[in-house]
């Protein structure tokens, strides 16, 4: 179940990126917002492209079987995350294509599962493998530092092992990769490489007899058939310059608390749906390109250290029982200088006071006779 920060930042986040995400740019770049709770991350992924760039690349464009005309940028995007939905297990939605400056913004929410089986998922987005803490204790209170990678570093390192593979393919490998390279998984079920190779899918189900001649099917010298969901992007759009990736930013905003020490590059605000100001968080924001290659978030944290209030429990314990000591013994003190009780005291009246009026002896003696004498 989302929390109700969740849903804050899932109503409030399109406001931010009116304000920051649409600033004219050239080339590409990529926004991404996250917030997790204990069962979910939630992402909202922002890809951000120069409206001259958006052009250049459906003039080139080829044309589409599944949409009855050349492709367009939000179609191959919807489509991309579209499969990559049924294949990894998570879900999202498109927000839909804006028009800001000199910018076309094409935005999708992600719900991802912290329970996921995918291992591709697990390790890019829990950012905990290689992640060091240092803690700090006065008794009373414990400083977290923590240093950890940001959010794009594994994602990086996964395109460019992609890219690397897709520059060394011949062209053959590149249209139709097989099981033959050895990363036919890597190349195209992946969410890096098929951005590059496009997203093939192996029909176990169908013979190479069966789609013999038939368009968008291809079989390998061992029997297995082929087709391809989804082509490339320079299969799409042969316009795209590859050449030039490395200049693409990357920037990640980060929903955290305010009192959290964090090194940051800048940081915005958040509001509730109703335009109220978030109390409790703050987005972080994060940047660099993708050839700066991997960097690192820094933040501190503060936790109770129950140390000292042990030691403070252990102390008015003890202070207790010191107390409770001195007024027993200051007590028993005054009870010894006092003297000794005598047993007449323990008698409210003199038993023997009928006796000695005369009645109980016939009246013959008078006087009282002391029976402890």
């Amino acid at each position: 179940m989302k929390t109700r920060k969740t849903k804050k930042f899932l109503l409030c986040v399109l406001l931010v990126v009116f304000v920051l995400s649409l600033t004219a740019c050239d080339g590409m770049r990529l926004d991404v917002y996250e917030q997790q709770d204990e069962d979910n991350w939630y992402f909202e992924v922002d890809v951000v492209l120069n409206r001259t760039l958006v052009r250049t690349l459906e003039s080139s464009a080829v044309y589409s079987a599944a949409h009855k005309h050349t492709w367009t940028v939000s179609d191959w995007l919807a489509d991309y995350f579209e499969i990559l939905q049924e294949s990894f297990g998570f879900s999202y939605r498109y927000v839909g294509e804006l028009n800001e400056n000199e910018s076309q913004v094409y935005t999708f929410v992600v719900n991802i599962p912290k329970s996921t089986s995918s291992t591709e998922l697990s390790e890019g987005l829990s950012l905990t493998e290689g992640a060091t803490q240092d803690v700090k204790t006065n008794l009373f209170v414990r400083t977290v530092s923590v240093a950890r990678d940001d959010r794009f570093n594994y994602w990086v390192r996964l395109f460019n092992s992609a890219y690397d593979r897709y520059v060394a393919a011949t062209e053959d490998k590149r249209l139709y990769p097989t099981t033959g390279d050895g990363d036919f998984k890597a190349n195209c079920q992946s969410f890096m490489g098929s951005l590059l190779f496009g997203f093939v899918e192996i029909r176990a189900d169908l013979k190479p007899q069966d789609v013999e001649g038939t368009q968008g099917f291809w079989a390998d010298d061992k029997g297995n058939v082929y087709t391809k969901l989804l082509p490339g992007l320079t299969e799409a759009f042969p316009a795209v310059n590859l050449d030039a990736y490395t200049d693409v930013l990357l920037r990640n905003y980060w929903y955290a608390s305010k009192k959290m020490n964090v090194n940051y590059d800048n940081k915005v605000g958040a509001a509730d749906s109703d335009g109220t100001p978030d109390t409790y968080g703050v987005y972080y924001l994060f940047e660099k390109t993708v050839g700066e290659g991997d960097t690192t978030v820094e933040y501190e944290y503060y936790r109770a250290d129950p140390t000292g209030w042990y030691l403070v429990a252990i102390a008015a314990g003890g202070l207790t029982v010191l107390i409770a000591y001195l007024v027993a013994r200051n007590k028993k003190r005054r009870q010894e200088k006092q003297p000794p009780a005598k047993v007449q005291d323990s008698f409210p009246y003199d038993p023997f006071a009928d006796y000695f009026n005369g009645e109980g002896n016939g009246g013959n003696d008078s006087g009282k006779i002391d029976p402890f004498a």
